[in-house]
C-alpha cells in the first residue's frame, strides 16, 4: 500500500475508535469475521481499504486526485430465541446507528486526515449480515484524496 493509504486506514481507525469509545475491540480477522472468536468481546470494528474507483491526472498542480472506497466493519452479539428475531434486528439497528455517527464524523474530520483528504464523498453503503449470534454490518465510503506528482 502507498504511504497516502495507510494514513487515511489510519485516520479512519483513529476517528472510528473515537467515535465507538472503548467498548469497542479491533477485530483480528477483518476480511472473514466468521473467523474471529467471539467469546466475551463482541463489539468490534475494522477497517479495510476497497477498491481504487477513479484516478484523475491534473497536470496544472502537478498533483492527481484518487477515488477509493475503504469498509468498515462492525459487529455485535445478539441474543438468540426461538420466539422471534427482535433482538438481531435491534442489535442491527444500533450497528446502523452507529454507522451514521461515524461517517458523520467522517465527513466533518476529513476522516482525520485534512491535509490529504479532499473530502468523504457523497454516499454510503451498509450490508448487513448474520453470523450465528453476531450481527455484522460493513458500511463502506467513498474517499478523494490527492497525490502530488
Amino acid at each position: 500500500m502507498s504511504n497516502e493509504v495507510s494514513q487515511i486506514l489510519d485516520g479512519i481507525k483513529t476517528r472510528v475508535q473515537a467515535v465507538l469509545g472503548s467498548e469497542y475491540t479491533e477485530l483480528g480477522f477483518i476480511i472473514d469475521v466468521s473467523k474471529n472468536p467471539f467469546k466475551g468481546a463482541t463489539k468490534r470494528y475494522g477497517i479495510l481499504a476497497g477498491d481504487i474507483v477513479e484516478v484523475e491526472d491534473s497536470g496544472v498542480t502537478g498533483a492527481y486526485t484518487v477515488e477509493q472506497d475503504f469498509k468498515i466493519k462492525l459487529t455485535n452479539k445478539h441474543a438468540t430465541s426461538q420466539a422471534g428475531d427482535s433482538s438481531r434486528r435491534s442489535t442491527m439497528v444500533d450497528l446502523l446507528e452507529k454507522s451514521l455517527l461515524i461517517y458523520k464524523d467522517l465527513v466533518t474530520t476529513r476522516v482525520g486526515v485534512p491535509t490529504l483528504v479532499l473530502r468523504v464523498l457523497d454516499g454510503m453503503a451498509t450490508e448487513s449480515n448474520y453470523l450465528d449470534e453476531v450481527c455484522e454490518s460493513t458500511m463502506t465510503i467513498r474517499v478523494l484524496y490527492r497525490i502530488n506528482l
